[in-house]
């Protein structure tokens, strides 16, 4: 009995995993169990009962780990005002150009959702997307210069401490 239990539930895990988040299809499952074990009424009985709280573990576990999912990791303040500023000044380019946001986002290949998210400095959205938001704009030599060496200044005074304090003549041995 412990054994043909276990592999029922390993065999309702495996269906319900694969049909991800439509977990309506438990029923289905139930049904198609009852049928397997030759068990008549499928309401009430043991295997309904162990498919249902399965499903109950499942959609749990699921929702959780879609839940962690959306969320974004948290940013460093410094970066959160760098993107809203950077989707700040696209919002104006665009509004400069005269530019309505239904064009903009046609031009961009993205919703205007999403053309929101970017004046917003929305973290999830793409770079790629930034930089075509950049370059509809005509501000794409800023994203070139963007990580730059000459604008790295920290690793420029590190690479001038490292610089040797002289430098010697290798000897020629004959």
């Amino acid at each position: 009995m412990a054994a043909k239990t276990a592999l029922i539930i390993h065999d309702a895990w495996k269906l319900l995993s694969r049909k991800g988040r439509n977990f309506f299809f438990v029923a289905n499952i139930v049904k198609f169990y009852s049928k397997k074990t030759g068990h008549k009424g499928w309401q009430g009985s043991f295997y309904c009962q162990l498919l249902c709280s399965l499903y109950d573990i499942v959609s749990i576990v699921i929702t959780i780990k879609l839940d962690a999912m959306r969320t974004n990791p948290p940013m460093p303040l410094p970066v959160q005002r760098a993107l809203a500023k950077l989707g700040d000044d696209i919002r104006t380019a665009r509004l400069r150009h005269r530019i309505p946001t239904a064009l903009m986002a046609a031009r961009m290949m993205v919703t205007r959702t999403t053309l929101r998210k970017v004046e917003k400095g929305d973290a999830g959205v793409s770079m790629g997307i930034y930089a075509t938001a950049l370059f509809i704009v005509g501000m794409t030599s800023r994203l070139a210069d963007l990580a730059d060496i000459k604008n790295d200044h920290v690793g420029l005074q590190l690479d001038e401490e490292r610089l040797p304090k002289r430098i010697r003549r290798s000897s020629n041995k004959k």
